[in-house]
């Protein structure tokens, strides 16, 4: 089954700050142990940003597509860790009402979710 992602509009434009990229980081790490990471950086420019000082960003539904069909097989414990690394940074930015950032991670959350209950393969 393909990954029916629905986000609305289709792409985001944001711009992300060192506690994001940091997160990134550590989600690419968690991903990079599982033996992930290189899929991960073709698949998903997204991850890319960590290491960059990338201004305003666009992220598309490919983007999200990308992400979905290479952690489809990921470990689910490794999925978990990076569901919650994406959870809390959608709190801080929806707390601080950032709501650019918050959108971002939440359709980052939402795929790994999916992928998590087998909607994505």
């Amino acid at each position: 089954m393909e990954c029916e992602i629905i986000l609305n509009p289709e792409q985001i434009s944001v711009t992300l700050d060192q506690e994001d990229k940091q997160a990134l980081q550590n989600i690419a790490d968690m991903l990079g142990q599982a033996g992930l990471l290189a899929g991960l950086l073709s698949a998903a420019h997204v991850l890319s940003w960590m290491d960059k000082e990338v201004g305003m960003g666009t992220v598309g539904t490919e983007d999200w597509l990308g992400l979905a069909k290479t952690i489809a097989n990921s470990n689910r414990l490794v999925l978990i860790g990076v569901q919650k690394a994406a959870a809390a940074q959608y709190s801080r930015h929806f707390t601080r009402g950032t709501h650019e950032q918050a959108r971002f991670w939440a359709n980052f959350q939402s795929i790994v979710t999916r992928v998590i209950k087998g909607q994505c393969k």
